[in-house]
């Protein structure tokens, strides 16, 4: 399973601890400050995509979501 997540979403550690199933985190934009470092002790995979803070006045909304869907896939 994976979590697509924005800036504002605080990935917690009682989140990470509640997500058995979690193999990856994808988020949209720059850094992973807002994702508890518990993540790298569960061996999760950690991404971001810059592209959407890059590229954001020339990007639609359904291009950014397949964006984070591409780290899934």
């Amino acid at each position: 399973e994976g979590l697509a997540i924005r800036s504002a979403t605080k990935v917690t550690e009682e989140i990470l601890k509640g997500a058995t199933n979690l193999k990856i985190i994808g988020r949209a934009g720059i850094g992973t400050d807002n994702i508890d470092k518990l993540a790298a002790t569960l061996g999760l995979e950690v991404k971001y995509d810059i592209s959407d803070s890059i590229n954001k006045q020339y990007q639609s909304k359904g291009d950014n979501t397949e964006n984070i869907l591409d780290f899934f896939g």
